[in-house]
């Protein structure tokens, strides 16, 4: 538990380098506890807290309150209207008021020396790069047990060139905790042209990006939560958001090679299994794959037996993906990393 007694200094100011954006909705417990490891993490070097509020009341402002009660640098925004989770991640970086902005979501949780580890590559990178990669964990929706300990498998900090980074890492920043982007090279790009895609902040980013380098982070420095749909925030469209990518990569085309575009679709659907029909099952479990999206999403883009199968699978039960489910969650508990 944090308390006022771990902030008895008094700061005159935040630290400007590097700030923590978080576009919210309506997870205050979630958000509780994200604020909490930033703060455990970035507390002694006066990282500052910018959250853009798409709840449209004030369902998570006890929630800041509480936090800004032993912390002085949190600085929420209630959004006028609801902006959507595109432009609500837009938001979050254009509030952040230091030289970079590190994008988290609110059910993300910050290791404890993530914050020492980013000052350190971005006081040594010194305005050589735009975008800094903040390699993840996958851990389950408890946060009790690591399911992959890196989301890139990376030996050492490295640069990569943008259309090597677009080909092969661009899928992994879907997740918006990978991301620490400088506001400068940010605010140049017209960024409405990427909104509707659920990938907007990549399309900044590998734009920003363009001709220059990314600086990757080996070690692993949030955690990502995974698990049921009840996880993420945007359950209830997930083919949308899904095939959202490819969306967002054709807007790209006009800035890298047909061929780096292509590889970027490829890895992404590597990454996430898309299409496959162990993807088409998890999404069955908690009723987000049905007859209907099998005739809109599937039928088009399946063919031979695996079009069949991905049909079956629309009308199995879901209580039984559910029970496959649990005798996995089971066996993970066995030989997972757990979270102290």
């Amino acid at each position: 538990m944090i308390s006022n007694s771990m902030f008895l200094e008094n700061f005159q100011s935040y630290n400007e380098l590097c700030g923590v954006s978080i576009p919210v909705y309506k997870r205050p417990a979630e958000l509780y506890l994200c604020l909490q490891s930033i703060i455990r993490a970035g507390g002694k070097y006066r990282i500052p807290i910018f959250i853009t509020d798409d709840s449209a009341d004030h369902t998570n402002q006890s929630v800041i309150n509480a936090i800004k009660n032993i912390y002085p640098f949190v600085y929420h925004r209630l959004n006028e209207r609801n902006l959507g989770i595109d432009r609500n991640i837009l938001a979050s970086v254009d509030f952040c008021r230091c030289k970079f902005a590190w994008i988290l979501g609110e059910d993300d949780r910050m290791l404890p020396d993530a914050c020492e580890k980013m000052i350190q590559v971005l006081e040594q990178l010194d305005n050589k790069v735009r975008f800094v990669y903040a390699n993840y964990s996958a851990v389950d929706d408890e946060v009790s047990m690591v399911l992959r300990e890196k989301a890139i498998d990376l030996n050492e900090d490295m640069l990569v060139k943008d259309d090597i980074f677009l080909s092969r890492y661009a899928w992994s920043i879907g997740f918006i905790g990978a991301c620490v982007v400088c506001k400068e090279s940010w605010t140049a790009v017209a960024r409405e042209r990427y909104a509707g895609t659920y990938y907007a902040h990549v399309g900044t980013i590998m734009e920003m990006v363009k001709g220059g380098s990314v600086y990757m982070v080996s070690d692993s420095l949030i955690l990502n939560r995974c698990g049921t749909a009840a996880v993420f925030s945007w359950a209830d469209d997930a083919f949308n958001v899904l095939y959202g990518w490819e969306k967002l990569i054709n807007k790209l085309r006009s800035q890298y090679s047909q061929d780096v575009c292509d590889d970027a679709i490829g890895s992404f659907e590597q990454a996430h299994g898309l299409n496959s029909l162990k993807l088409l099952a998890y999404l069955r479990a908690d009723g987000m794959y049905s007859y209907d999206k099998y005739r809109k999403y599937i039928r088009v883009r399946q063919k031979g037996l695996k079009s069949i199968f991905a049909l079956v699978l629309a009308f199995v039960p879901p209580p039984l993906f559910r029970v496959m489910r649990y005798v996995l969650h089971s066996w993970r508990k066995l030989v997972c990393i757990r979270i102290k």
